[in-house]
């Protein structure tokens, strides 16, 4: 089934159990069927709406249970209703496939079959209404690179957002319709299965300098990287340091959009002199420095930083001048 009416478009294919409807490829909803008719459900399976049939009639509720429309069969075709009586919309069986219209009579629609399903209208009015307030998106972004390793050897920068990999038709926009917590179990999984590829080469989206939630970055290929650990750490959330929950949707489909068009810029390679930046001279027992790019507190650092040996955590002042004063124990 797939419907079009107005700037609302989206489709409806049966599942395992259900009929998943979703927009632009990304599950939107689904349609169970049940003892006592129909439950409508969003993307994260709240209900938003109901369908009985009883004495001729399907009846459609809101998630609240309140009657919002009708459709009844009449001379041939199904007939909708909004809560007022008011007709607006059939639908008519031709043969081997059923043809939705709308209030004004024009074709928003249609499905391959002729056994007349119930066009989802609560679900339908769901996605007009949220349509503007769609979740935010999921997305991962680099807020730590050791310069010495092949992360910042092959080009990475904090700030960057991880979308895939050269070669590989998998990307982060096939996992980004899930929480946070999911996008980046996936993310770590996917690119944990990759450790250990030969000359792997990450694709990143690299925003302009000042950037907040437009898209007016690049996207890269990094410099072909050896097997094993690259030396970078990220965080995926709603908010990073060139976007924020509001606009992290759009954001998102700016960057999708880019990535479609390919062509990515191969990246150039500016490490810092670590001679500019100078080193810690103690002796700290449990503890090693590593000279990074580090994005905390809503700026980018760059230096010399103490990593603990037992979990790789970056240690604060505090933290090294404890473990100072054990060893002196």
């Amino acid at each position: 089934m797939k419907i079009n009416d107005g700037n609302l478009k989206y489709e409806c294919t049966p599942g395992s159990s259900d009929i998943v409807c979703s927009v632009n490829g990304s599950t939107a909803g689904r349609i169970e069927k049940n003892v006592t008719g129909i439950t409508y459900r969003d993307r994260s399976n709240r209900s938003v709406g109901s369908a009985e049939f009883s004495n001729g009639t399907w009846r459609f509720r809101d998630a609240a249970g309140k009657v919002i429309g009708t459709a009844e069969f009449s001379s041939g075709e199904t007939i909708y209703k909004d809560s007022k009586g008011t007709t607006v919309g059939r639908a008519s069986a031709f043969g081997s496939y059923t043809r939705y219209l709308n209030g004004s009579g024009a074709t928003v629609g249609e499905t391959n079959t002729s056994d007349m399903p119930i066009r989802p209208v609560p679900l339908e009015l769901w996605l007009r209404d949220s349509r503007n307030t769609a979740a935010p998106a999921c997305l991962s972004y680099l807020y730590c690179v050791n310069l010495e390793k092949p992360a910042g050897r092959g080009g990475m920068k904090t700030g960057d957002i991880l979308l895939g990999y050269e070669g590989s038709d998998w990307s982060v926009f096939d996992i980004n319709e899930k929480s946070c917590k999911k996008v980046n179990e996936d993310l770590r999984a996917k690119d944990e299965s990759l450790r250990n590829s030969f000359a792997l080469v990450y694709i990143v989206y690299r925003p302009a300098e000042g950037e907040k939630g437009e898209v007016k970055g690049t996207i890269y290929k990094m410099k072909p990287m050896p097997s094993g650990l690259k030396g970078f750490k990220y965080y995926t959330d709603t908010r990073g340091p060139s976007f924020i929950t509001a606009n992290s949707k759009a954001y998102y489909e700016g960057i999708r959009a880019l990535y479609q068009k390919g062509g990515f810029e191969n990246v150039s390679v500016d490490i810092p002199d670590i001679d500019d930046y100078s080193r810690d001279s103690r002796i700290v027992p449990g503890a090693h420095q590593e000279f990074r790019e580090l994005y905390r507190n809503n700026k980018t650092e760059t230096g010399w930083f103490w990593i603990s040996d037992k979990d790789g955590m970056i240690l604060s002042e505090s933290a090294v001048k404890s473990l100072l004063q054990n060893a002196d124990k």
